[in-house]
């Protein structure tokens, strides 16, 4: 589909749940928060992402199942289970796909993390607060290391868009050893790499995937080429 297509149906889409959604956020700064209304506001906002992105719902989705052993608050799980819809949303079914399952390991301190066991098999750690977007970053992590082919092309594109940039720290809030190749990303994590520039995989997919869910005005505004080829990628599957 054209990019401008998204744009404008995401935006009519975010004006119709504004002021419902202004009203719940109310509720929640103002009073002691109720797991009502948190979990009010969490189905809200995932029905908003998920009717903006309502044109690039595929026809055979890809299957995939979540298990855990770890005690999950109620909201979490309502996350990961918004997590999984969404990616299930624009993700299709590949001829002869094996039965994929992740398993949901809690680490309540720990930043998020996944981990590519084998082809069937992943384990994605989350911390208590896991807002759904960081679920379906770590998903994207999933969808990269699952299709090797998707990973190349994802490679050959971050690499061709910062072959001119310097190597630089990302600075405030991230790990001392992360470095990044800003270029004109929405989210200079985008282009994440080694002190030397070098890279075995990207934060295209997850990053793109997250700020699909979390804001698709932003990303195609403010950056246009990576919306574009998430969406040409996705639709090429």
């Amino acid at each position: 589909m054209i990019l401008s297509e998204l744009l404008k149906h995401a935006i009519e889409v975010s004006a119709r749940y504004a002021e419902p959604l202004a009203a719940l956020e109310s509720r929640l700064t103002q009073t002691q928060v109720q797991l009502e209304d948190l979990t009010e506001y969490e189905l809200l906002r995932h029905q908003m992402a998920m009717a903006r992105l309502e044109p690039l719902r595929v026809a055979q989705p890809i299957h995939l199942a979540w298990f855990t052993f770890d005690p999950l608050e109620p909201i979490l799980r309502l996350r990961i289970r918004h997590a999984i819809e969404t990616v299930r949303l624009f993700v299709k079914l590949p001829e002869n796909q094996l039965d994929c399952y992740l398993q949901m390991i809690h680490r309540p301190e720990m930043v998020c993390e996944y981990r590519h066991v084998r082809v069937d098999y992943s384990e994605v750690y989350l911390r208590t607060n896991a807002p759904t977007s960081v679920i379906v970053h770590e998903l994207g992590h999933w969808l990269e290391e699952s299709v090797q082919s998707i990973k190349q092309v994802a490679l050959e594109h971050i690499v061709g868009r910062v072959r001119h940039e310097a190597v630089i720290p990302l600075g405030t809030g991230y790990h001392r050893t992360e470095f990044t190749q800003k270029d004109a990303f929405l989210d200079p994590y985008l282009g994440k790499c080694q002190a030397d520039g070098s890279r075995v995989y990207t934060e295209l997919l997850s990053v793109g995937l997250e700020w699909l869910y979390r804001d698709p005005v932003r990303l195609c505004r403010f950056d246009p080429q990576t919306a574009t080829f998430l969406i040409d990628l996705l639709e090429s599957l």
